[in-house]
């Protein structure tokens, strides 16, 4: 029986729903412990935020805030700020509005007009903002991300030129002298510009032989006979790494220089 009496002190209503016990006494009439029984049923047949509702959303400019902090602590310094140059955009459209106020078709719109710049910028756009969403979703601070059934933008692919050793002897050939050394020490080290450029006198005596790190995860070895000639030639001395070559000149291909091959 959910309801009864204890003499001297009233009415009680107790029952188990689910597994779990409610009650509740002292009422003055029967009638009052049934009232009150059928409106707690009534209650529980209803989801609250306790049980079925999870409060999900913030402000949007408060996410990207938690994302940057995140990527920070946890990624590269090169992806965390590749994120901020990103996420600037994000929050120059967005930065007034909560998570669940961002729909799929403000996110399209978005992309469309950036991919105004080009297709690659569009699709970086979307897997950031779908990265972003994703974290929150992750952390049960957003519900949605409204980036779900959006589809990456058509790319047009090309293939790489990759010159034959013929072309390369004739950009070497066409090239000024301080260039053939810039282009050979990028031949015979198999690096980057840029890493070419931050090197430095004192690095190559130190380890003439050896492999010469130049402070990423990647190893150049210089193992070339044209190594001494080449290296020691655009560092000329210095002791700090070379700005050399110019933005002007940075590329040795330059137009002016394949007009003349």
């Amino acid at each position: 029986m959910s309801v009864y009496s204890v003499k001297g002190k009233g009415w009680r209503y107790d029952f188990t729903q689910n597994g779990q016990r409610y009650s509740k006494c002292w009422f003055k009439t029967k009638a009052e412990a049934k009232q009150a029984e059928a409106l707690k049923r009534e209650e529980l047949k209803k989801p609250t935020l306790s049980m079925e509702q999870t409060p999900t959303d913030m402000a949007f400019l408060e996410l990207v805030n938690l994302r940057l902090d995140y990527l920070k602590a946890y990624k590269s310094e090169k992806y965390y700020v590749d994120h901020i140059y990103t996420v600037k955009g994000f929050v120059k459209e967005w930065r007034k509005l909560c998570c669940s106020e961002i729909a799929l078709q403000m996110v399209q719109r978005y992309l469309i007009k950036r991919s105004r710049v080009s297709t690659f910028t569009a699709n970086k756009d979307l897997r950031y903002l779908r990265a972003l969403f994703n974290f929150g979703i992750k952390q049960g601070l957003v519900a949605t991300n409204p980036t779900q059934g959006l589809e990456f933008m058509p790319v047009e692919r090309k293939l790489k030129y990759v010159p034959p050793k013929e072309d390369v002897a004739k950009v070497l050939l066409a090239a000024d002298p301080d260039i053939q050394d810039y282009l050979l020490a990028i031949m015979d080290t198999m690096g980057r510009m840029s890493e070419i450029n931050r090197l430095a006198l004192p690095l190559l005596e130190t380890c003439p032989i050896n492999p010469v790190d130049f402070g990423w995860t990647r190893t150049i070895f210089n193992n070339s006979p044209l190594w001494s000639k080449g290296m020691r030639a655009i560092c000329d001395g210095r002791s700090k790494p070379l700005s050399y070559p110019q933005k002007s000149r940075r590329t040795p291909c330059s137009s002016k220089l394949a007009d003349r091959i």
